[in-house]
């Protein structure tokens, strides 16, 4: 919510199982800040209603805490799939995208719970023009180094290698 309150951003909030995430009371909390024009919830919304919701959005937000497990990272695959650049919270997700090529014109990463980093890293990744440009950068990322397809053949060699007894 600080992110909205303090900057000109407009944020949506999908949450499939609001009763596990909080969605009443987060629910509550924007009614009591007078922020429903400006940070909208959905809940258990259908699949082209995503789409629709991704096409026009400007990047995707992951404030998800990933320092520990690779959280959030299907999520941030499908955005970079469906042209978003990524602003997450530092963590294996956002090191393995990055250690995988992402660049920073479709990731920046910030440390955890920095509202002001985060705000400005969202304003720095969405507010420079170039938005087919970064759009075109993500697909070709995706696609060329997330589709498992492309890539499943060496994951398994490497896999093999790792475990395999010397």
């Amino acid at each position: 919510m600080a992110i909205v309150e303090n900057g000109p951003f407009n944020l949506v909030r999908i949450s499939q199982y609001g009763y596990k995430n909080k969605i009443s009371a987060l629910k509550a909390e924007v009614q009591r800040r007078n922020l429903g024009d400006r940070l909208v919830i959905f809940e258990r919304i259908s699949y082209p209603a995503i789409r629709f919701l991704l096409r026009h959005a400007a990047a995707y937000v992951g404030l998800i805490d990933a320092t520990w497990q690779p959280a959030g990272w299907t999520v941030a695959c499908e955005r970079l799939a469906s042209s978003l650049p990524l602003v997450l919270y530092e963590g294996i997700t956002a090191r393995e995208l990055a250690w995988l090529g992402a660049s920073l014109d479709i990731l920046r990463s910030v440390p955890m719970r920095d509202i002001k980093a985060f705000a400005a890293a969202l304003e720095a990744i969405t507010t420079t023009g170039r938005k087919e440009e970064r759009a075109a950068k993500a697909r070709a990322f995706a696609a060329e180094t997330l589709d498992l397809e492309r890539t499943g053949r060496a994951f398994g060699e490497r896999l093999l290698e790792a475990i395999r007894p010397e």
